[in-house]
Parts: C-alpha cells; structure tokens; sequence
C-alpha cells in the first residue's frame, strides 16, 4: 500500500529542492566570469563578488523598499540619501579595469531634470563623471539627463520615467565604449575627450559635480565586470528581450510558450497571436504562396496598429520563395510588416517583394524601436517599391541589427538600400550587403538614407545607379552618423552629389572608411577615405580594423582579396602566382616501425619551380633543383632517422623568388621491439591475487609453514588410529565415516 504521508513529504522535498537550484539555473554561468561585485540592494550586502559592502554616502545614506522593486528590495535614491562603494587600491572594481570592463543596473527614474542625474559616478571632488569606468587610468563618461548620451555628446534616447529600464555600459582597452538601454545598443563611439580621475569612492546615486545632478528614483541589481560582455550576455541580462531581470537571487523569468513552426500556412497564422514566442522546425517552402489571396501572396506578419511583439527564431532553416505583390496594403511590407519583437536565425531564400508604396523589405518592412535583427538573412531576392525600400529592412528606426546580410536586386525611387532603405539612430554591426540597388534620388549599396545612429564592421559591394545623393556604402546622411571600420567597392553612377562610398552628409563622420575608386568609377566621396584596388586588398590599410575576431583578409599564397566578415566563413583561393606544393608521403601521423622513412613531396607553377627543399622539424635536410625551369618538380628521398617524433614539409620557389610553404604533417620513429614474456610464478593466479592484498608469496608460505604442518600430523595421526583400530578388532568402518 502507497503511503500518501510519504508520498507527500517527498512531493514537498522536490518542490524546495526545485526553488533552491532555480537560482542558481536563472543566472547565466557565463556572467560570473569576470564578476567582481553585484549588489541586489535586499540590504548593503554583497551577495556575489569580492566582499565589498554598501556604504552611507550622504545624509542618512540610502533606504532599501519591498514595494515596486524589481525583485524583492531595492534602493530607494533620493537627494542627499545615497550610498558609496568604497575602494582601496586592491579593489580595482574602477580604476584597474584592464583589458575591458562592464556595468549593468537597473533603474527606476522618478525624476528628471535639467543637469545630468548621476547613476554611478566615480567621486573626485568636483569632476561628475556619471555612469563611468575607468580603464587603465582613464575615464568614460556617459550620462543620464532625461537621455543618454556621452559627457560630449548629450543626444541620446530618453528614458520613460516611473519604469524599470536596464543599463548596460562595455568598454574596452582603448577610449571606446558601448551603451546598451534594455537589451539593445544605442550608442558605441570613441569619446572626443578622456580625462584622468583620482576617484576616493564609487558613489551611486550622487552627482560630484553638484546636488542638483544627483538621481532620484529607484536602484536595483548592480554588477561590475573586468571585461567587456558580449551581445549575448547583454541579452542574458535583459532576458533575451522580454524586459525581465536575469538575477542571481530569485528567477522571474516567466515560462514561454514557444510554437513551433513547420510550414508556410502555420508561418501565416502567426497573425492570430502577434505576442507569442515561436521557432521553425524545419524547412520551409513558401512557393504557393504566389497563388495566395487572389495573386496578392503572403500577408505581412504584423503592422502598424498590431505589431510583432514575439521573438521569432528560424532555428537556422530556410523559408524559400516567399511571395508579395500587395498594392491593397500600401505600407510595411515583407515577411513581418511590423516589429518591435526579435528576430533571429532566419534564412529567406528567392523571396519576391512588389509594392509601389513605402517601407518594404524582404524580412521587415518596419523595424521599431527596441526590436532586434540577429543572424539573419536573405539570398537572391527581389524588391522592388517606392520609398524606403531595402534588401532586408525597410524602415529601421530604433534598435539593433547583428550579423546580418543580404544577396540580390533591389528597385526604389526614393531611399534605397542593399540592406536598409532608411535608417534612424540604431545600431548596425557586422553585417553587409551583396545587391545591385537603382532608385532615382538617395541610393546606397548598404543604405540609403541614415538619420543618426551607427554603422560598424560592415560592407557593400553590389553595383548602385540612380540621380541624386548616390554613394557606394550610404546614399545620404542626414545628421549625426557614424560610420566606422567599413567599405565598399561595387560600382557608382549617378548625377548629382554621387561619392564613391557616401553621396551626401549633413553632420556626422566616418571613421576608417573606405571605398575602391577603381572600381567605383568615383575619386570623391562626402566622407570616407579613397584606396586603389590593391590598397583595398592590403591588411595594412584598414587601420584599426580587428582582423582577428570580426575580420579576414587573403593574402599570401592566397588570391589577394578585399576583407571579409568572418561569419561568412569566406574561402580563400589560392594565388596562381605562387607554387603548390603537395605532400605525397609519408601520410599524417604516420607511426613507423622502421627508422628507414621515405619522403616525397611536388611542385607546380605556372611558370617554374626552381628547387623544392625537405624540413624536418622546421630545418631544411634535402634540397633539389630545377636547372630546366620545368613548370613540375617533384622530390624523393629516404632519410634514417633515430626512435622520435617528428614534423615535416616542404618549400618551393619559382623563378621569380616566390615561396610556398607547404602543410605541416606529423609522425613517429618507434623501431624499439618488446621481449616476448616467459612464463615464470608471477603469471600464476595465486600470486596474482596475494599481489593484490599486498602480500608476498614468500611471506605467504612463511605465514602457512606452520599451521600447515601441524594440521598434516594430526590428519596422520587419526588414520593411523583408525587402521589400527580396523586392524584389532576387524570392525567394518565405512569410508564416510
């Protein structure tokens, strides 16, 4: 019989177990890297970190409250009641923060005003350096005003009051920094000056400039980092989008309902619920979609009275063939009509978008703010429209656009783009544009028009034309863009304000930019620095570019070739300059028995190979030439050599000093033979087993002698007796007795 009380107690024991382990599910492992103090504000206790307590700052410090908190208490900040962290010089939450650094809080601003309203703020005695961090003794300064903004730049993206928005500042180890507000990147600039600090004590909540900048409004789980986070974390942070807190302490993160997608009607039904979460399953083929709703073809998910406000994931499969031609629906046009959700890992292949109206795109046709594109794409499509026209989004307003690309043909009379028809004040980075774009007036190869905002690590390449405000990489600029570390190099033509990689800007800059004049056909741009095609094809001429985690270029043996993202996973062709070279034998980690090794290596040019050279551990040991300049030469020879292990190649040049190294393979020399064992009593099970107890076979017969004899005299002793007996009285004994 089940014993219900049992049962019971153990029900309840799972259910404990379960909110003891949440916590520690909730928070991403990853963050705790690099995590030197996070502060949930419940008391002035640090809950994770490096020990360092809460401190009163001013008046009678800050107050902690259970009502309207994030999770459970938080700090309540107002005038002249705050707190501090205090520091030594072993602390290096602030002032040694090398190689990078991240801060991320919750705030809950009840107040605004006319100064700057310090969140975090390093104290120096009249300096006010707001929501700051210093890396290798410098200090970054961006600031809370109503927006966000850095000390230098005050436009920004203001901040609602009376609701909880998530801060996240990433600098890194020279003077650049990123600014996150709730899950997305609004601002990432180097700062036009950098001062020097001497700072006591991190003040949270006070202005060092004066009272009037000091933070009214409520704090809430506060971490600091030595080292940059990266997009990925900053999701985390913010629950990948859903506007919930990712903590340590106790996990509110709510339990989604995730709907799967397996074919194109199911993708259309996403327009029954526009809130809910949903993934693709598999592949998709949207080719019938041409013969749907009389010709007009797929109906956008979403749009300007009912937006998309799901996170939508393409788990990486394909939607093939997606069909729009909708003049009924004259605005928002594409797979989502409207977002102000995520999207994610989507892949359209030959998508066709038609409409004579604005904001069109093969994925979104109206991005808002605080939405976000990540790892997204669309091959080979077709969109032709009106204004705001772009290979993947049509409007871009706010938000951040990740990883992204985009292949083929676009068509727009006004503000037309490879990627983005027009863009304001978001966030593009590591993304590029593949498409021959024509418009007539604002016509870029990435983008057409750029209200503010930022591109980074980006690039186009496809063929633009139209009339007025043409460039290369962006059609016009209207006022405060930045552009950095991108190019271009597809042809240019137009009639008016044309520039090989910016037609026209009002105010902005472009910073380590560049564009091919050759093969763009133009010698000027409105910012931007021009390269021949060689200099476009040279490491060397893309200052500051990070070619070790954003870039690749070919070079060397390799076709010379213009940089390349590395997501894409770019090829490199091998340059017909230079000889191949191919290792024939030995194969790699070959492993010999012998020490006689036979080595065969060839070389082709198209030209010729003058000598190919045998290494051996990096040092070259056999040598021929070619004293006829044939377009092949090939090497063999038999070298001994001792028991050992080993690397080799081979290097070749042609008559014109042009050396390939070839691959490195490994392998092993072990010519030494084992004895065959003779049987001998350690083989014996016996011995074995005493071995095993830790007792040797003479210490085990010298332990047995003994006991074993005395029992073999009195074993005699009763046979003897028991004969005698038999023998006296002839008494018939049975043998088991």
């Amino acid at each position: 019989m089940v014993n219900k009380k049992q049962v019971n107690k153990q029900i309840l024991f799972l259910i404990c177990m379960i909110f003891l382990v949440s916590p520690i599910l909730a928070w991403d492992s990853n963050l705790n890297n690099g995590l030197m103090a996070y502060f949930n504000f419940n008391d002035s206790t640090e809950i994770m970190g490096t020990g360092y307590n809460l401190q009163t700052n001013e008046g009678s410090g800050g107050s902690f409250q259970t009502s309207n908190c994030l999770i459970n208490d938080c700090a309540n900040i107002t005038a002249n009641n705050n707190f501090k962290i205090q520091y030594n010089q072993y602390m290096g939450m602030v002032r040694t923060i090398y190689g990078g650094g991240a801060i991320s809080v919750w705030v809950y601003p009840t107040e605004n005003g006319t100064n700057a309203r310090a969140i975090i703020d390093t104290f120096d005695g009249g300096s006010g350096y707001q929501i700051d961090t210093q890396i290798n003794g410098f200090n970054y300064q961006p600031f809370i005003q109503g927006e966000l903004g850095d000390l230098y730049n005050a436009s920004g993206i203001p901040l609602s009051l009376n609701i909880w928005h998530n801060i996240v500042l990433i600098m890194n180890d020279s003077d650049y920094y990123q600014l996150y507000i709730d899950g997305n990147l609004q601002k990432a600039s180097t700062l036009s000056q950098i001062t020097n600090t001497t700072s006591l004590h991190i003040s949270i909540g006070t202005s060092s400039y004066d009272g009037s900048r000091d933070y009214i409004g409520l704090i809430d789980e506060l971490g600091f980092w030595n080292r940059s986070l990266n997009d990925s974390e900053v999701l985390a942070l913010w629950n990948n989008g859903n506007g919930t807190s990712y903590s340590p302490e106790i996990p509110i993160i709510p339990i989604s309902i995730i709907t799967n997608i397996t074919n194109c009607t199911e993708l259309q039904n996403m327009n029954n619920n526009l809130t809910e979460n949903y993934i693709l399953s598999n592949n998709i083929d949207c080719s019938d979609t041409i013969n749907w709703n009389g010709g007009l073809g797929f109906l956008p998910i979403g749009n300007d009275t009912a937006s998309y406000t799901g996170n939508f994931d393409g788990n990486g499969y394909n939607i093939t063939n997606l069909f729009i031609n909708n003049s009924v629906i004259p605005y928002q046009l594409g797979l989502f009509g409207w977002i102000t959700g995520t999207i994610q890992n989507v892949k359209l292949i030959s998508p066709t978008i038609i409409n004579v109206q604005e904001d069109i795109g093969s994925l979104v046709g109206f991005m808002d703010s605080g939405s976000s594109i990540i790892n997204c794409s669309a091959e080979d499509v077709y969109v032709s429209c009106g204004d705001s026209c772009g290979g993947l989004i049509g409007y871009f307003l706010e938000g951040t656009i990740i990883n992204s690309f985009v292949t083929g043909i676009v068509y727009g009379s006004q503000s037309a783009g490879g990627l983005i028809g027009v863009s304001s004040a978001g966030a593009i980075q590591n993304s590029y544009a593949n498409v021959n774009v024509t418009g007539l007036d604002v016509v870029g190869g990435f983008i057409g028009t750029m209200q503010g905002g930022l591109i980074n690590s980006s690039y186009s390449v496809g063929k633009v034309i139209g009339e007025s405000s043409i460039g290369g990489f962006a059609g016009r600029g209207v006022s405060d863009i930045i552009i950095e570390n991108s190019f271009s190099s597809g042809i240019v033509i137009g009639n008016s304000n044309v520039g090989g990689f910016l037609g026209y800007i009002g105010s902005g800059f472009c910073n380590n930019s560049y564009w091919d004049t050759e093969t763009s056909g133009q010698n000027s741009s409105a910012c931007g620095e021009e390269k021949t095609t060689a200099e476009m094809k040279n490491q060397s001429t893309f200052v500051n570019w990070d070619f070790i985690n954003i870039w690749n270029i070919c070079s060397g043996i390799y076709e010379p070739s213009y940089p390349h993202l590395i997501l894409e996973n770019y090829q490199c062709s091998l340059n017909s300059d230079y000889p191949f070279v191919y290792l024939n034998s030995p194969v790699d980690y070959y492993n010999s028995t012998s020490s006689s090794i036979i080595f065969n290596c060839s070389a082709i040019n198209e030209i010729s190979v003058i000598n190919l050279t045998l290494f051996i551990n990096g040092i070259g040991n056999y040598t021929i030439y070619n004293s006829t300049e044939f377009e092949n030469l090939s090497l063999q020879t038999t070298l001994s050599l001792p028991d050992g292990d080993y690397n080799w190649s081979c290097l070749a040049y042609d008559n014109i000093n042009l050396g390939t190294q070839s691959d490195t393979r490994f392998f092993n020399v072990n010519t030494y033979v084992s004895p065959t064992p003779t049987p001998s009593y350690q083989d014996n099970i016996l011995y074995q087993a005493l071995q095993l107890f830790g007792v040797g076979i003479g210490r085990f017969l010298q332990v047995l002698a003994f006991p074993l004899a005395i029992f073999i005299l009195i074993f005699s002793l009763i046979a003897g007796v028991i004969l005698l007996i038999k023998t006296i009285f002839k008494i018939e004994i049975k043998d088991d007795i």
